[in-house]
């Protein structure tokens, strides 16, 4: 009997599923099932929303308390029937394989970065400075903005140009992603108008918006 099945059925003989939204912490310190006696110890675990439809089919969401989250659909008519999804944390590598550096309430969806900045194509320095630098994997490049848009989707699998605000949220995280030019200047997707568009600063941390003809730094991101 799995770990996760004991526990839906702790919680049933508990009749904590008569009610259609419930709050409820199980704490200890290490999740253990002892075959032999049938006792579960339960690590820290809040269940933190469920919801319920005519057919007594419950979708529950799990936080452990350590990080890690779970998705549960319970059938009450078949209890033994449970899935679980692991949750994302920022600095987790994600799905499609790159650095997750954004995650919503549940860890289940967010924002992951290529590990690299863009290193195909367009020129090896940066036009709007002059320097050339090394990156970790290699020479970075510099594009303009509609290159840009094009070596990011040239990943596949949805990776994109960030926009301004997952740019931002980029560049919060960019010591836990890592690999990021600490002069450079970012392209965003945003335009602010016809001849420019939103870029990242990650000297200064600041939003600005340049021409689009201009070459600077690109690093894809992609939604899951």
């Amino acid at each position: 009997m799995s770990f996760f099945t004991c526990f839906w059925r702790s919680l049933l003989s508990l009749s904590l599923f008569s009610v259609s939204a419930l709050a409820v912490a199980i704490c200890n310190v290490n999740p253990t099932y002892n075959s032999d006696t049938g006792k579960i110890t339960i690590p820290c675990i809040d269940v933190i929303s469920t919801k319920a439809d005519s057919s007594k089919t419950y979708s529950v969401q799990l936080q452990q308390r350590e990080g890690t989250a779970y998705v549960f659909d319970l059938d009450l008519n078949k209890v033994n029937q449970v899935t679980s999804t692991t949750a994302y944390q920022i600095g987790n590598k994600g799905p499609a394989g790159g650095i997750v550096f954004y995650v919503d309430q549940t860890g289940l969806h967010g924002l992951e970065s290529q590990p690299h900045d863009a290193n195909v194509g367009g020129n090896t320095y940066d036009s709007f400075s002059g320097n050339t630098y090394d990156s970790f994997n290699g020479k970075a490049h510099f594009y303009t903005w509609t290159e840009a848009k094009t070596i990011a989707n040239s990943y596949g699998s949805d990776w994109h140009l960030p926009t301004k605000d997952e740019l931002q949220l980029l560049y919060q995280q960019y010591n836990v992603v890592g690999n990021f030019y600490a002069y450079g200047n970012y392209w965003s997707s945003t335009e602010y108008n016809a001849n420019n568009a939103w870029i990242q600063s990650v000297l200064y941390g600041d939003q600005y918006y340049f021409d689009k003809t201009i070459q600077l730094l690109v690093r894809a991101v992609r939604a899951f």
